[in-house]
């Protein structure tokens, strides 16, 4: 019988089950072309658009705790184009924003406004890869911020976390499966399945945060979007995961995606449960 309380349980479990359902293979340092191509519409759908509500639901429940305020310093790990440390900045925070995406990076340079500069400095790099004691990190952000970051995804990394951090750390992570209207109906009609993507789950995040003896307080929410996304880069996903698809199969999918492509783009509905988790560090 598996020790529920061993947090190195929890990250064997987890480590287990990412393996189990992985759709995506190759190395760590593929993380930056991965997040490269996908850092345009990503940021079509975040800092360029004009819905506030995701940076104003978790501001809300960042400062119910007490772990968001004025003149702290935050560092903010898989950043992407800046849809939080923008928003961080402005409230006058010092941010230490890190992607592995050069493209991210380079599109969040293209939002900060000129009187924010000073309050962001941008880093590109992996947080595998990030010494925390030769940066000089240690004890060193009031908050250590990491939103859906897929990086985050092992014991190490949640305790390099918890090094940086004088106050308190965040993690945001899906729970249970996300539903993308397209790729569902094309998986269902072709593969006779749902598109695979539940390769990480916030129920390991917790728990093994709760085996290390902290007690996190965690909020759910539900989430429903349009997501905006070129012809190209569905088929890419499409054709990766369903390599084998010709002829008929092949008709289907691209019916599916010319029925939901509006002015060149692909508009599919993506619902999901995620769950915002904030622990104080000892």
């Amino acid at each position: 019988m598996r020790e529920l309380t061993s947090a190195s349980e929890w990250n064997k479990m987890w480590q287990e089950f990412r393996t189990a359902n992985a759709t995506v293979s190759g190395k760590k340092n593929d993380q930056g072309e991965f997040w490269d191509r996908r850092a345009d519409s990503f940021a079509n759908n975040t800092i360029k658009s004009r819905d506030t509500s995701r940076v104003d639901r978790v501001f809300g429940f960042l400062r119910g705790h007490g772990a968001l305020d004025q003149n702290i310093r935050i560092l903010d790990i898989g950043s992407g184009p800046g849809s939080f440390a923008i928003p961080f900045a402005t409230l006058g925070n010092q941010v230490t924003a890190l992607d592995p995406s050069r493209r991210m990076l380079d599109l969040f340079a293209q939002s900060v406004p000129d009187h924010l500069k000073d309050n962001i400095e941008t880093i590109e790099g992996i947080w595998e890869d990030i010494d925390p004691v030769s940066r000089g990190w240690t004890g060193c952000y009031d908050l250590v911020f990491a939103s859906m970051c897929p990086g985050i995804n092992e014991q190490s990394l949640i305790e390099k976390m918890m090094i940086c951090s004088r106050q308190w750390c965040y993690i945001s992570a899906f729970s249970g499966p996300r539903h993308f209207e397209v790729y569902d109906e094309i998986f269902q009609t072709v593969a006779g399945h749902p598109y695979p993507n539940h390769f990480n789950d916030i129920i390991f995040h917790f728990n093994l945060i709760y085996a290390l003896g902290y007690k996190p307080v965690i909020q759910f929410v539900e989430s429903s979007f349009v997501q905006k996304e070129t012809v190209e880069n569905i088929q890419k996903e499409v054709y990766r995961l369903l390599p084998e698809a010709t002829g008929k199969s092949e008709s289907v999918i691209e019916e599916v995606i010319a029925r939901h492509t509006i002015d060149g783009e692909v508009h599919q509905q993506v619902s999901s449960t995620v769950g915002m988790m904030l622990w104080r560090v000892k």
